[in-house]
C-alpha cells in the first residue's frame, strides 16, 4: 500500500459515516403509490389501444421506468410506515429557495433524498384561461409536490426516445414527493392525448381539472390571443386580424358575431373550446371518472384556501395550506402567495389577469343561452354541482 492510500481510505471512511448518520436515508420508503415497471410505446392507432401491450414487450430492458420504484415493492404513502413523515413541513425536497429563484440541492443530496426527474402521477389539464396557471403554481408551494409547468407531451411520437426527452424536463422530486405536470392543451387533444398518455403514465395517474363560467372563459381567451396576436392596442378605427387560423376583431362581439349577420360563430376556437363536455366525455372514455377531480374556477379565483384544501384530499396529500397563505392583491383583485418557505413566488405576472372589456349585455344573454344545454349536459355526465353550471 502506497503511502497515499491509507490517508484516502480513512477520509472516505469518515465522509461515508458522516453522510450516513446525518442524511436522512433512513427514509427510504417512498411517500408514492405502489411501483410500475415497464413504460412502453402506444400504438399510433388511437382505435387499438391493445397494440401497445404487444409492442411494450420490444422495449429494451434499459428502457425508462413507468411511475417510481419503491424500496420492496411497498408505498410508505399508503401503507403509513413510521417513515413517512407525519408533516408536509418534514418532507425533504431538492431544491432551495431564494426571493427571486429556485435552484437545485448539490447532488450529493441527491442520491440520499433519491431526487429524479420522474414520469408525472398527476396532472393539472385544463383548461386555458380557467386558473390553471394559478393552480398549478399555488400546487408547487406544497413540499411534498414537484411539478413543471405547461410541458407540452410528445403524443405524436410517443417512444422511448420521446418519452425519456419528456421526463428529463420535469423537475426534480425526491422518494417523498408527487411529481406532476400542467398544461392546458391537454383536453384540446380530447380522446387522441389521452390515449397516448395512458401507456405512459401509472395506471391510477390522478388528473385535476379546472372549469369557469365558459363565457367568462371565451371573453379571456379573446384578450389573451388578441394581446399576443400583435394588434394595435387603443385603435381608432375597426381592424382585423388572423391570428391560429381565427379572424381577430378590435371588439370581442365583433369577433365572435358576424359583423354582418350578427350571428355567433360558434365553430371559432374560442366558442368551442369552452363546451367542456365534448372533450371531458371524450377522454372519460379513456381514464376513469374516479381519476378526474373537477374543480369550480370561478370558486378558485374568489377563494383558493378551501380549493386547495380538497385538493390535498384528492390527492393524498399531507395537510399544508393554510389560510394565511393566501392574500388578495388589493390593487387587482387577485389572491397572491404567502408561503415564508417558498420566497421565489408570490404573485403571478402582470400579463395574468388583465381586465375584461365591456361586452354588451345583449351578447352575454345570447352566449349563455348557448352553452346552457352543454353547461347542462355536463353537469348531469359528472355530477357537477357549480352555480355557474346553472345560469
Amino acid at each position: 500500500m502506497s503511502r497515499y492510500q491509507f490517508p484516502i481510505i480513512v477520509i472516505l471512511c469518515v465522509a461515508i459515516f458522516t453522510l450516513l448518520r446525518y442524511s436522512d436515508l433512513s427514509t427510504s420508503k417512498n411517500f408514492l403509490d405502489t411501483a410500475l415497471f415497464s413504460t412502453h410505446f402506444v400504438s399510433r392507432d388511437e382505435n387499438d389501444l391493445k397494440k401497445s401491450s404487444t409492442i411494450s414487450q420490444r422495449v429494451p430492458e434499459q428502457s425508462i421506468t413507468r411511475g417510481i420504484l419503491l424500496d420492496n415493492n411497498e408505498s410508505a404513502h399508503s401503507a403509513g410506515t413510521d417513515n413517512t413523515p407525519s408533516r408536509a413541513a418534514d418532507i425533504k425536497q431538492c431544491y432551495v429557495y431564494h426571493p427571486s429563484f429556485k435552484r437545485p440541492l448539490p447532488e450529493a443530496f441527491w442520491v440520499v433524498r433519491q431526487c429524479k426527474r420522474r414520469i408525472p402521477r398527476a396532472m393539472v389539464v385544463g383548461y386555458k384561461k380557467c386558473g390553471t396557471g394559478t393552480l398549478s403554481r399555488f400546487l408547487d408551494l406544497h413540499p411534498a409536490v414537484s411539478i413543471s409547468h405547461e410541458l407540452k407531451f410528445p403524443a405524436n411520437d410517443v417512444d422511448n426516445v420521446s418519452i425519456s426527452e419528456w421526463v428529463s424536463q420535469m423537475p426534480l422530486s425526491s422518494q417523498f414527493q408527487l411529481p406532476m405536470t400542467e398544461n392546458p392543451q391537454f383536453l384540446i387533444g380530447y380522446r387522441r392525448i389521452f390515449l397516448a398518455l395512458k401507456p405512459v403514465l401509472p395506471i391510477d395517474a390522478k388528473f385535476l381539472v379546472i372549469l369557469r363560467d365558459p363565457v367568462q372563459r371565451a371573453v379571456s381567451d379573446y384578450l389573451h390571443d388578441l394581446t399576443h396576436s400583435g394588434a394595435p392596442t387603443n385603435a381608432s378605427e375597426p381592424f382585423e386580424r388572423t391570428f391560429k387560423g381565427d379572424i381577430f376583431r378590435d371588439t370581442f362581439e365583433r369577433t365572435v358575431f358576424n359583423p354582418d349577420t350578427h350571428e355567433l360563430e360558434s365553430e371559432k376556437r374560442i366558442i368551442k373550446q369552452s363546451k367542456y363536455i365534448e372533450s371531458i366525455r371524450s377522454v372519460l372514455s379513456v381514464y376513469q371518472r374516479k381519476q378526474f377531480h373537477f374543480i369550480d374556477g370561478n370558486a378558485f379565483a374568489e377563494d383558493p384556501f378551501p380549493i386547495m384544501q380538497d385538493i390535498e384530499r384528492f390527492l393524498g396529500l399531507p395537510t399544508f395550506y393554510a389560510r394565511s397563505h393566501f392574500i388578495r392583491d388589493a390593487e387587482r383583485g387577485f389572491f397572491c402567495a404567502n408561503v415564508t418557505e417558498r420566497p421565489d413566488f408570490r404573485c403571478m405576472q402582470p400579463g395574468k389577469g388583465r381586465p375584461h372589456p365591456n361586452v354588451s349585455e345583449d351578447a352575454l344573454k345570447e352566449l349563455h343561452d348557448f352553452y346552457r344545454p352543454y353547461n347542462r349536459a355536463l353537469a348531469e355526465e359528472i355530477g357537477l354541482h357549480f352555480p355557474w353550471l346553472k345560469s
